[in-house]
């Protein structure tokens, strides 16, 4: 339990990556679900040390936060940067990743996928 400015706590949960019954393949997005009063947040942190960001599945439930933490270039001394995203805020950096990408396409759950990546 962690305490906030507002004296109300919230319940902090860290999900496995492989859980059971999963197939191998299968990428599970949330790392950590955050439980208030009144919502639970499932929360996805995606790190990069190179010039591109691993595998990021998309986020489309109310709830679903999306958290990039960039190390490139950073000394061990300077703190990354980290950007914070809702599912609306998501869709926009989607929308605009595919309108410079024509060959992008957009899955139900608002991952950005390259289709002829997807078959070799």
């Amino acid at each position: 339990m962690v305490e906030d400015n507002n004296n109300s706590c919230h319940t902090f949960y860290r999900c496995e990556y492989h859980c059971g019954g999963r197939a191998a393949n299968d990428i599970v997005k949330t790392d950590l679900l955050v439980e208030t009063k009144d919502q639970l947040f499932r929360v996805s942190v995606k790190a990069k040390q190179k010039q591109s960001w691993p595998k990021v599945k998309g986020i489309w439930q109310a709830g679903d936060l999306l958290v990039f933490v960039d190390y490139k270039g950073k000394e061990i001394t300077t703190p990354p940067d980290f950007y914070v995203l809702d599912v609306p805020a998501w869709k926009k950096v989607v929308a605009k990743k595919r309108k410079n990408d024509p060959s992008a396409k957009i899955n139900n759950e608002n991952t950005l996928f390259w289709p002829a990546h997807e078959e070799g």
